[in-house]
Parts: C-alpha cells; sequence; structure tokens
C-alpha cells in the first residue's frame, strides 16, 4: 500500500548526495535480492534531502507497491550515502491504502506543487509541457502498474478519458529549473504549482477519480526519474492544508513513528 517513508539521518560530516549516490540509496532501501533493478517499473520514489543541520538530513521516500514496504526500508539502521556512512535516528510513516484512497470524496479542484524539476518524456525526449492530462495521466500510469491489470482498483480507458475531458487549469504559477540528472549533465524541468479544476458537468465518478489521483500524486511523484529525485509534488485539496515543512503526503494520511538513539552497525 502507499507509505511516505521520512528518515532521520545522522552523519559524520556535512553531507549532500548527488543523483546517482541518491538513487542507489533509493534501490538499496526497496529493491530486495530478487528485484530486477533493470525494470522499468519501480513503485518507489526519493526526493533530495534536507539538511536540518550540518550533520543531520531528513530524506523522504515513498513506496506505491500493493504489498507492504520492504522491510529494508524502516529497519536498517545504517545507510550509506556514496561514501558516507549515515545512521537513521528516527523513522516516520504516513500511508494510505489504494482502497482507501479509491474511495476518497469527491473533488472538483485540487492544487498539486511540485518541489523539485518535473518532466515527461516523449519518444526518448524531454518535455516540460504542464499538460493536466500528462501530469495525471503519470499518476494514472503509477497506479495501474501497482495495483495490476486483474485488480478491481486498475483505472480503464473509458473512466480515464472521461477524466481527461473534463480537466481544466484554474491557475498556474511555475518556472523552468534544472538539476543533477545523474548523467554529467543537468535535467531541465518545472517548479511550482497548477490548480486544477474540473468542468462544471463532470460526473460524481469522474469527481472521485480526480480525489483518488491528487491523493495519490505524493507518493507517486509526477513525470520521469520520480526515483532520481525529480518530481517531488504535494496537493491542497479544498478546506485542507499540506503539512508544514518539505514535501509530505496530503492532509488526512495516518501517520505512525518511531524513533532510534544511537542506532550502529
Amino acid at each position: 500500500m502507499p507509505v511516505a517513508l521520512t528518515l532521520s539521518l545522522r552523519t559524520v560530516r556535512a553531507w549532500k548526495p548527488d543523483t546517482r549516490q541518491l538513487h542507489g540509496l533509493a534501490c538499496a532501501l526497496f529493491e530486495g535480492p530478487g528485484s530486477d533493478h533493470t525494470s522499468p517499473v519501480k513503485t518507489f520514489t526519493v526526493q533530495q534531502p534536507t539538511a536540518h543541520a550540518p550533520t543531520t538530513l531528513h530524506l523522504r521516500t515513498s513506496w506505491y507497491g500493493t504489498g507492504d514496504i520492504p522491510a529494508t526500508a524502516v529497519e536498517s539502521r545504517v545507510l550509506r550515502l556514496g561514501n558516507t556512512r549515515c545512521h537513521v535516528t528516527r523513522t516516520h510513516q504516513r500511508t494510505e491504502p489504494y482502497a482507501t484512497l479509491a474511495a476518497a470524496p469527491p473533488t472538483t479542484r485540487a492544487t498539486l506543487t511540485f518541489h523539485s524539476p518535473t518532466y515527461f518524456t516523449r519518444s526518448g525526449e524531454p518535455d516540460l509541457t504542464p499538460d493536466p492530462a500528462l501530469i495525471l495521466g503519470s499518476h494514472r500510469r503509477s497506479w495501474n502498474s501497482a495495483v495490476g491489470d486483474d485488480s478491481p482498483l486498475r483505472i480503464p480507458d473509458d473512466t480515464w478519458h472521461d477524466l481527461q475531458r473534463a480537466l481544466r487549469i484554474q491557475e498556474v504559477t511555475i518556472t523552468t529549473a534544472r538539476r543533477d540528472s545523474g548523467y554529467a549533465y543537468p535535467r531541465p524541468g518545472f517548479t511550482g504549482a497548477i490548480t486544477l479544476r474540473l468542468a462544471r458537468d463532470a460526473s460524481p465518478q469522474t469527481q472521485r477519480l480526480f480525489a483518488a489521483l491528487v491523493r495519490f500524486a505524493p507518493y507517486a511523484g509526477t513525470g520521469a526519474s520520480t526515483t532520481h529525485g525529480f518530481g517531488a509534488t504535494t496537493t491542497r485539496l479544498p478546506g485542507r492544508r499540506r503539512t508544514d515543512g518539505a514535501p509530505q503526503a496530503t492532509a488526512g494520511i495516518r501517520g505512525t513513528g518511531s524513533r532510534t538513539e544511537g542506532a550502529h552497525e
């Protein structure tokens, strides 16, 4: 089930990992011995850590597979970012099952905020167009990849097409930003916020699907390279506030936390 996982890390020196190191850490957390690292479908994301002190990092990741989050992600006490050893001093989980997301109250408006460069790919080329169909389409693909072809929660084409036809942009405030791609060149993308709304004649079914996908967005991220720190997304729904701080899952998600002091190998 979708889980937003925050790890508090204590390092031996001030450290800002590059994209390849960050991706490697995410794979170490979420890919087990039997995982296919070359698979194009990866049901996890990672964000660039934020420094709360010279040797203290908060690392935000997410898992959105249908099974339980891998034990390595929540039980590891020492991690490596490149050649730097990090002690895990605290873990915090926020989770919401797919069935709960699918049953979310209908909505006709939501604001998505993109905290790291966000882009899409078309025929192998990067696309920076903040098209609502591309944005929610990426969430739909992640959702369907996770729940599988035979799941009753799978989003079929006809339902998706109804949502596409009803999507409108109400407000947009974005800018172009660049981030280390992990391949020796910077990758451009857009950051900022987009408020989406539905057409007035959108059906209740379309409103429910819209609510489910925008609530799912913080878990899946948006666009390409979400396992490399791109596309970090939060959602704000009418009458609700996003939790203060850096990117986290949308309000209303159940949270659990644990703390471990003096972790060691």
